[in-house]
């Protein structure tokens, strides 16, 4: 599997969002919950390390941890001179490493050369090392360009900067995901009915539906929907942090027995999807997305 980091530092269309439990403290950790440590070390020649395919040039290595019981994340700058770091007392529980490499230094990081995520999971009283594979990093400012119909309902064209766009729509039941349009419009991938990211979801709760993938009009089979929050979360991203419990919301994607005809070099990234993380900053929307492709 692959993952594939975009950092999102415009998101206009999605405020009217509302995921349950995102105001209160929840994701504050009780003093007695059990923990352990997470341990990350960087060899910035590149010969052995944590912190793997480290991209030339780099100077700076920020590391971040994300989670469940963080409504904060934790944060690290590792150098050539600091290049290890552990941290302690971190809830037990999976938890996600995020490393973001710079060409600066760490009080002003300069260019971002790459980043990567990697999955760790925490038992209590034992440390676990943070494999991390960094690679190329995209990152993307989306904006609204314009709105279309999709089966009388008013669509909004949420355009990144390698000219694709997502078709999203936020009413009185929630956000939707009606599909994407390939750069150009050449193509275009339809979920019906749309995605839904219910409103009021609460965290440990889920949402599953069943869609049919429609590309440019024709039926390509079908594909099972799981909506999940995963917590409320604190998330650090080159373009800032965000605390306070921002909601995380995962989507999975499973093509069903009939199967899923995918056209050969399509360019709609949607089709090749198996799941979606989802971060939501308070007014902004979504402040990181994380995709696992098949």
């Amino acid at each position: 599997m692959s993952f594939y980091t975009r950092t999102f530092t415009v998101c206009m269309i999605v405020v009217g969002f509302i995921v349950g439990g995102c105001g209160g403290g929840g994701g504050v950790v009780p003093s007695s919950s059990p923990t352990g440590e997470i341990s990350v070390r960087v060899d910035f020649t590149r010969s052995s390390s944590t912190v793997r395919t480290l991209p030339v040039g780099t100077n700076t290595v920020i590391v971040s941890v994300t989670g469940n019981g963080l409504p904060t994340a934790l944060n690290a700058a590792l150098t050539p001179s600091n290049p290890s770091t552990t941290f302690s007392t971190v809830p037990v529980g999976t938890k996600i490493v995020r490393a973001d490499a710079f060409d600066g230094t760490p009080s002003s990081p300069g260019n971002l050369l790459g980043a990567g995520f990697t999955d760790v999971v925490v038992v209590k009283d034992q440390t676990a090392n943070a494999d991390v594979t960094v690679g190329t990093v995209t990152t993307e400012e989306r904006q609204v360009v314009g709105a279309t119909d999709i089966d009388g309902d008013t669509v909004t064209l949420y355009q990144s900067t390698d000219g694709s766009s997502r078709l999203l729509r936020t009413d009185s039941q929630g956000l939707k995901l009606y599909g994407e349009r390939a750069p150009g419009n050449s193509r275009e991938a339809l979920f019906s009915p749309p995605v839904l990211a219910p409103n009021g979801l609460h965290p440990g709760e889920t949402y599953s539906q069943t869609s049919t993938i429609l590309i440019d009009g024709f039926d390509r089979g079908r594909v099972g929907v799981l909506v999940r929050h995963e917590g409320l979360e604190g998330v650090r991203v080159p373009g800032g942090e965000f605390s306070g419990n921002v909601p995380h919301l995962s989507v999975t994607f499973t093509p069903l027995a009939s199967g899923l005809s995918v056209p050969r070099q399509s360019p709609i990234t949607l089709l090749a999807l198996k799941r979606e993380d989802l971060w939501f900053a308070a007014n902004l929307g979504p402040a990181m997305i994380r995709d696992e492709f098949t």
